[in-house]
C-alpha cells in the first residue's frame, strides 16, 4: 500500500494541490488566506503500528507534504511525534476514553456509561495534558478513535467533546 500511496501523493503535487496538517488548515482559513487553492488534507489514525506510519512520512518527507497523525494511547511515540511537529505536520490524540472506560469496567449499558461521564472526562483530562507535558507543546485538534465498544453501545468518543467547559 505505500507505493499505493506514493502514487497518490504524486497525483496530487502533480495537479498543484497544497498539503496542508489540519491545525494548519484552520489557521489558514481564520486567516482568509487559502483563497482558491487546491487543498489536501492527509489524516493518518496511529491504531496500531508506528512502523507504517514513519514510512508514510518518509515518504511525505520526500514531496515537502503536511499531514496530521492521531496517536491512541498504545501507540504514542513522543520523539516521532515531536519530529513530526517540528517538520510542520501535526501530531496529536486519538482519543478514546469512553470505549477504553467500558472495557475496564465491563459496562454494556448506555446508561452507565452515561453516569460515568464525570469520571471519564477527568481521565481524559489527566491522559490529555500528560501528554502535552510529555510533547512540550500544546495539543490543537484530536480525533475520536473508533472502537467496537462504541457501535455497540451506540455512544460515541466524541461525546466527551460535546462538553464546551472541557473544551
Amino acid at each position: 500500500k505505500l507505493g499505493i500511496y506514493e502514487q497518490v501523493i504524486k497525483f496530487f503535487m502533480h495537479n498543484h494541490y497544497e498539503a496542508y496538517s489540519i491545525k494548519s488548515f484552520i489557521k489558514n482559513v481564520r486567516k482568509n488566506k487559502l483563497g482558491n487553492k487546491n487543498i489536501l488534507l492527509i489524516r493518518h489514525d496511529i491504531d496500531t503500528d508506528t512502523l507504517t506510519a514513519k514510512k508514510f512520512f518518509k515518504i511525505e518527507k520526500k514531496y515537502n507534504l503536511k499531514s496530521t497523525y492521531y496517536f491512541r494511547k498504545t501507540t504514542i511515540e513522543i520523539p516521532f511525534m515531536q519530529e513530526l511537529e517540528n517538520y510542520g505536520s501535526e501530531a496529536s490524540y486519538h482519543y478514546e476514553e469512553i470505549a477504553q472506560y467500558c472495557k475496564d469496567h465491563l459496562i454494556k449499558d448506555p446508561a452507565h456509561v452515561i453516569e460515568s461521564l464525570p469520571i471519564i472526562k477527568k481521565l481524559f483530562l489527566k491522559n490529555f495534558r500528560t501528554l502535552e507535558n510529555n510533547l512540550g507543546y500544546k495539543l490543537e485538534t484530536l480525533a475520536a478513535h473508533g472502537d467496537f465498544v462504541n457501535r455497540k453501545l451506540k455512544i460515541n468518543n466524541n461525546l466527551l467533546l460535546n462538553d464546551q467547559n472541557l473544551r
